[in-house]
């Protein structure tokens, strides 16, 4: 608890709050037995050296400084243990400095109690802190090895706590597997590229929509092939499968881009073809031409992630052996 508390109670017993604070304060009291202990102290204390200021009478300014003594010892033995000394004061025959002397002593004890009261209602967080490990704050040098003294931890003002310390011990792994993903190097994966990529075959029918694009890619014409791929020349009197056509329009342009060292292009192209893939086959090929672009542009997770719905598919083909073969040496990238 803080000195804040005590401004509020000052508040409270001076009628200096609102109606709508003054509930708020006495709901809070009545829930912390810390506050509603250190109000009643405090009050108690204040009631008695009013008295003590307001009565003139030598015998009842005795009464109630001896009063007030009483009160204080009570406080005093509770949290310090320790007898409060009041030095009797010296009776004076004018008035002026008995008046003068009650100022005095009121000032002295208001000072005292709020002292007491703040260290008082401090005790429980002081107790509860004791239950925690122990942190030693090093103003110099905090992060020096020399520094850390066992078993107390030495750490900078910010006070971490130890959950805190604990969460950013178990965070380290978390960092070393993103280090990890960086390792694999770009000479690497283009090896690793080469070492999978293959064209396919070029259907047997090449006539049609896509007649002349077909033959610029066997011929290794790769950007002519793009471009006739892109903008097809219609023939007519022949018919063919619409889908068949479209998925054929797609995945080769893909492959184009591909033969043709452009990866990024052909992403958003076998995107297309798998999701108007004809058959499952043709939907492999094409998982496995994307993992392949994924793997050219540095996109591993991606990559993985395409060759791992080839491996765990049903379908025995040939790429399903080559995904599992490239998944286990893109392992812990």
């Amino acid at each position: 608890m803080n000195v804040l508390f005590f401004e509020k109670i000052e508040e409270y017993l001076r009628g200096k709050m609102n109606r709508e604070d003054q509930l708020r304060f006495e709901a809070e009291m009545a829930v912390n037995e810390e506050l509603a202990s250190a109000y009643n102290i405090y009050r108690g204390i204040e009631n008695e050296m009013r008295e003590m200021e307001n009565d003139n009478n030598d015998d009842n300014d005795n009464q109630n400084k001896a009063g007030l003594r009483e009160s204080l010892e009570k406080l005093n033995a509770i949290y310090f243990k320790k007898e409060i000394t009041v030095e009797p004061v010296k009776r004076q025959t004018v008035r002026s400095d008995a008046r003068i002397r009650r100022i005095k002593i009121w000032k002295t004890a208001g000072i005292a109690a709020a002292v007491i009261s703040v260290v008082a209602l401090s005790i429980p967080l002081i107790l509860r802190e004791n239950d925690s490990p122990k942190v030693v704050i090093n103003e110099n040098n905090a992060d020096t090895p020399k520094k850390i003294q066992a078993p107390n931890i030495i750490i900078n003002k910010e006070n971490i706590s130890s959950e805190n310390i604990t969460k950013k011990d178990n965070s380290a792994p978390k960092a070393n597997k993103k280090m990890r993903v960086l390792q694999l190097s770009e000479a690497r994966r283009n090896e690793l590229y080469a070492a999978n990529f293959k064209l396919d075959k070029i259907p047997g029918e090449q006539e049609g929509l896509y007649a002349e694009a077909f033959e610029n890619l066997t011929m290794g014409e790769y950007k002519d092939a793009i471009e006739a791929f892109k903008n097809p020349i219609p023939t007519r009197g022949l018919e063919s499968d619409s889908m068949l056509t479209a998925f054929y329009g797609n995945y080769y342009l893909a492959l184009s881009y591909l033969a043709d060292s452009n990866a990024a292009k052909a992403v958003p192209e076998l995107k297309k073809a798998i999701s108007g893939s004809p058959d499952m086959l043709s939907q492999i090929k094409s998982q496995w031409y994307l993992a392949l672009a994924y793997l050219k542009t540095g996109n591993v997770k991606n990559a993985k992630e395409f060759l791992t719905r080839i491996a765990v598919n049903k379908e025995e083909t040939k790429y399903k052996t080559q995904a599992q073969a490239l998944l286990k040496k893109l392992k812990g990238y």
